[in-house]
């Protein structure tokens, strides 16, 4: 062999020894393999219920063990429950393990049970010297001894199955612990870990599934209109509300308040049409409570179902009268209080807006009445209808000692279709009952599409003519 294909030969048995031993720093430890369901009401604890497995024959407990290890016949195998876990008279002191030969099931025979069992599945393993310890201080533990004849081999499985359980169950406090530990015949801890044997659930739960989303349109009725036709102007609130009494130590005959919170103010009438316990009328303000009731969060064979709350046509605003404001709601927040007796769990949401549907352009700075100087602002409108015009300004402060002024909405009339107005610094000032010279903020809210409408301002003066920036503020795409 020459000296080349001897360092690669030794390179590569190097490699080999290095494979091995990393292989045996990997190996598997033992696995709970069986799906934990026993859940446990967060809210229910809170409330002070006793948090109860029901070992029946709609819930069997199952505790299935994969070992990481080659166990040998005459090891202890443990299972040790953390102190929240009292298994009562799940078996009694020690019960005999019947080992039907063949059957892959050994029979668990005890005063206190119906129907538990081992299932070595198509292992030759089988077990005895079945020792239960429930009634101690310290934590409560199953302890079970490998026959002499066939180890537990590693990746094989085994489980312990309870279907029925004479007593009145397991009680558990919330997320417990089940420690699998296994010791040989000559005492060494072959190996041992814990899994989650229960785990703490929200019973509650609360989704907005669909805001309110509408917007408020200039139209000849003066509807709130989500699609724009005053026959299917109607915004829903959707919201999904459940409740799970499958849940150990859950809460049962809870009904939820809900309360919607926003500016409702110059609502003429708001209701819901899908029968609430309490039927829900807005006629003004800034909330509104209502009551959806167990019955009506559980459809039929115990289903839950989504709540949904309607904004119909009959929602109008006298947008004519000068003197009511458009019905801007802001931000609507909801809240549904789960309420049984004096426990009270509350969940909030997002419940959407409405707002008003215009193109919303600002001027930042529009001085008028100045000597020798004068402002426009020029719109266009390119759409096929009229445009009504409303602004709001704010004066800029100090001139003069003035304080900041923010003056109310006015109606600046209508822009055509198809053609441009000049607002002329007069009419302006006329507009805002501005009679000495001032500097000005001016947001300009345009009933038509952003794409449609364009402003255009100027300031000019003895040292030239200076075009001023506009800005401009929309949900994109909505319109007529």
């Amino acid at each position: 062999m020459k000296l080349g294909e001897w360092k690669i030969m030794k390179f590569f048995k190097k490699a080999l020894i290095a494979t091995a031993v990393l292989s045996t720093f990997g190996a598997q430890a033992v696995q709970l393999t069986s799906k934990i369901n026993n859940h446990v009401s967060q809210q229910g604890l809170n409330a002070g219920n006793k948090a109860i497995i029901a070992v029946t024959d709609e819930q069997s407990l199952v505790l299935q063990f994969s070992p990481g290890v080659e166990t040998p016949a005459a090891s202890t195998i443990t299972l040790t429950f953390s102190s929240g876990v009292e298994l009562g008279d799940l078996f009694n002191a020690s019960a005999t393990v019947n080992n039907v030969v063949g059957s892959g099931v050994g029979t668990i025979s005890g005063t206190d049970i119906s129907d538990a069992y081992f299932n070595y599945g198509t292992g030759d393993t089988t077990f005895n010297a079945l020792d239960v310890d429930t009634n101690t201080d310290g934590d409560d533990f199953i302890e079970f001894v490998i026959n002499d004849g066939n180890a537990l081999e590693v990746n094989s499985s085994f489980s312990l199955v309870v279907n029925t359980l004479d007593t009145d169950g397991i009680e558990i406090d919330g997320a417990d612990m089940v420690c699998y530990k296994s010791v040989s015949p000559t005492a060494v801890t072959l190996e041992e870990e814990c899994f989650p044997f229960s785990d703490i659930k929200d019973q509650f739960a609360f989704a907005v599934t669909s805001p309110f989303n509408g917007k408020i349109h200039r139209t000849n009725s003066n509807l709130f209109s989500k699609d724009y036709e005053a026959d299917t102007g109607n915004d829903d609130l959707v919201f999904k509300l459940t409740t799970d009494e499958s849940l150990a130590a859950s809460i049962d005959n809870v009904d939820v308040e809900m309360t919607l919170e926003g500016n409702f103010t110059n609502v003429n009438d708001m209701s819901d049409n899908t029968g609430f316990a309490d039927s829900v009328t807005i006629t003004g303000g800034d909330e509104v409570t209502f009551t959806v009731d167990e019955a009506e969060l559980t459809g039929t064979n115990g289903t839950k179902k989504a709540v949904s709350f309607t904004l119909g046509t009959d929602f109008v605003t006298d947008l004519v009268n000068d003197s009511l404001s458009i019905p801007k709601t802001g931000d609507i927040d909801i809240q549904a209080d789960f309420i049984k007796g004096s426990d009270k769990t509350s969940l909030t949401g997002d419940a959407g807006e409405w707002r008003l549907d215009a193109a919303i352009i600002n001027v930042p700075y529009v001085p008028v009445l100045f000597a020798n100087t004068s402002t426009s602002v020029h719109i266009t409108n390119e759409g096929g209808g009229k445009a009504d015009v409303r602004a709001t300004m704010v004066t800029l402060a100090g001139l003069n000692g003035a304080a900041q002024k923010v003056s109310a909405e006015v109606d600046l009339g209508f822009i055509p279709a198809n053609s441009v107005v000049k607002f002329t610094q007069t009419q302006l000032a006329d507009a805002f009952g501005i009679t000495v010279p001032t500097k000005m903020s001016v947001t300009f809210n345009i009933d038509a599409n952003d794409n449609q409408v364009s402003a255009y301002a100027t300031v000019t003066s003895a040292t030239g003519r200076t075009e001023v920036s506009t800005s401009r503020q929309r949900d994109a795409g909505v319109g007529k």
